[in-house]
């Protein structure tokens, strides 16, 4: 595969981003963020605010289901709940979500969550650790992708700085010739692959900790560089269990 081929759509473009880690205070597990019930008001304020804007997406279903406004997020199972609705909403109309739930009842395909882009070139050693489950596994799915930083410009990289990054750490994990397939749908089938997979492995960041609270599978992998691992954050891992550090 040649990455010059594939076409980053972002999501979230003429909208807020959708930065649901964030949204849903997934650094209140690696950060310390309070949960008051956000972190505080500009990030709840945000979190509404874009929430409207997607409204039948994840984040628009976890916020219409609250009932009450001083509820803590994030509120663990309001998510599970989020995300099974989201798949139930969709599972008959959209033809990408029907796609890859049908390759999560694979036994044998494992799900990555890869972080780049924004976050830069991804670290060696994760490579290394998709390529040492490769052997247990006859099928990679990696997901990722790139969404708008417009409002976060002084915390992150442009659109075009994230793409070249992101090309360049699926480059070296394909020079590893393993039977990887990349999958750049949009977040919320990302999140429901998460939910839905046999066997998943989180990388790092709040993306990833929400695949690890939604995870209902047989096999879940982390490594050392799992944000709330790397911060000895023991909290998280009371809401997860079935996991294995590699």
């Amino acid at each position: 595969m040649n990455m010059d081929e594939l076409k980053f759509e972002i999501f979230d473009d003429n909208k807020e981003s959708y930065i649901i880690g964030d949204l849903l205070n997934m650094p209140y597990f690696f950060e310390n963020w309070p949960n008051t019930p956000h972190s505080g008001e500009y990030m709840y304020s945000l979190f509404k605010k874009t929430a409207t804007q997607y409204e039948a997406n994840i984040l628009g279903i976890y916020d219409k289901s609250r009932t009450d406004e001083s509820e803590p997020i994030p509120n663990i199972k309001r998510l599970r709940d989020s995300v099974d609705t989201y798949i139930k909403n969709n599972i008959d109309c959209n033809k990408k979500l029907q796609k890859i739930i049908e390759i999560c009842e694979e036994k044998d395909t494992l799900f990555v969550h890869l972080r780049s882009g924004d976050k830069g070139i991804v670290n060696p050693m994760f490579l290394d650790k998709i390529e040492e489950l490769s052997k247990y596994y006859n099928k990679i799915i990696i997901l990722c992708g790139i969404h708008q930083n417009a409002d976060r410009s002084h915390y992150f990289p442009n659109v075009e700085e994230s793409k070249n990054n992101m090309n360049s750490s699926l480059n070296m994990l394909l020079s590893k010739n393993l039977n990887v397939i990349i999958d750049l749908n949009e977040p919320d089938i990302h999140l429901s692959a998460m939910r839905r997979a046999k066997n998943l492995l989180v990388h790092m960041g709040g993306y990833s900790i929400l695949g690890s609270l939604l995870f209902n599978g047989n096999n879940l992998y982390i490594t050392s560089q799992f944000t709330p691992l790397e911060r000895n954050n023991t909290e998280l891992f009371t809401y997860i269990d079935n996991y294995t550090i590699i």
